[in-house]
C-alpha cells in the first residue's frame, strides 16, 4: 500500500492508521509533493519519519529484503 504523507511533519492520525494497517498490508510511505522540498528538508523529514515510526513500532516494506 502506498501511504502518502503530507509533510513536513507526520500527523498522529497517520501513525495510528499505519499501525493498524501494518497487520493487513505492506506499507510504503510516500512524501506527497516531495519535489517542492529541498534535499536537506527531505533528509530531515525522512529521519523524523523513521524515528517516529520506530517509536510506534511501525514496520514498512523493505526493498532491501526483496
Amino acid at each position: 500500500m502506498l501511504y502518502f504523507i503530507a509533510g513536513p511533519r507526520i500527523n498522529q492520525k497517520d501513525l495510528i492508521y499505519m499501525k493498524r494497517l501494518k497487520k493487513y498490508v505492506n506499507i510504503i510511505p510516500v512524501l506527497a509533493k516531495g519535489d517542492s522540498y529541498t534535499v536537506n528538508e527531505i533528509k530531515e523529514m525522512k529521519l523524523n519519519l523513521i524515528r517516529e515510526a520506530h517509536d510506534y513500532k511501525i514496520e514498512w516494506f523493505d526493498f532491501a529484503e526483496v
